[in-house]
């Protein structure tokens, strides 16, 4: 059975995973047209319920700007430890089971220099960028996939040691 994943402001983001196949996709916003107005959580804080609303209802536009497959336990290990890395205030770059380069690169936007991770994928122009509470709940999704897959929380921990040295 498919996975399917919605999380960050609005939802914006999705992760879908086949535990089967182990092979599945990350889909970023970068962009997001409201409902009434443009919400922007770098310009306009973190919206409103009802703009949540209108997001679940289906009367919302969102256009995914960074969309990269995930192939494999190794892809999400790589997602978990580009996570770890930017909170480090560290720019972390691998190779997905496709041999795209995908990159996570902290920095500020915005006058309130909000932090932001930008999502780059080699030979795409368009990127992809979470704001602070939707990195970790990024973090959360793929803990609990790889959790799923029969990881145990001790194993994901000297894995992701292993990948960050």
């Amino acid at each position: 059975m498919i996975t399917f994943s919605s999380f960050g402001f609005a939802l914006r983001h999705k992760i879908e995973f086949n535990p089967k196949t182990k092979q599945g996709s990350l889909l970023l916003w970068s962009r997001y047209d409201g409902f009434f107005a443009p919400q922007n959580p770098l310009v306009d804080g973190y919206g409103s319920s009802s703009d949540e609303l209108f997001v679940l209802f289906g009367k919302a536009t969102m256009t995914y700007q960074a969309n990269f497959p995930i192939g494999g336990i190794n892809d999400l290990f790589s997602i978990l430890s580009a996570i770890i890395s930017t909170r480090r205030g560290k720019e972390f770059s691998f190779l997905n089971y496709e041999d795209r380069m995908i990159s996570f690169q902290p920095t500020k936007e915005g006058k309130q220099q909000v932090e932001v991770v930008t999502v780059k994928i080699r030979y795409s122009s368009n990127t992809g960028k979470l704001v602070a509470y939707e990195i970790g709940e990024l973090e959360t999704v793929v803990r609990n996939l790889l959790i799923n897959l029969g990881v145990t929380k001790q194993e994901i921990k000297e894995k992701l040691e292993s990948i960050i040295k």
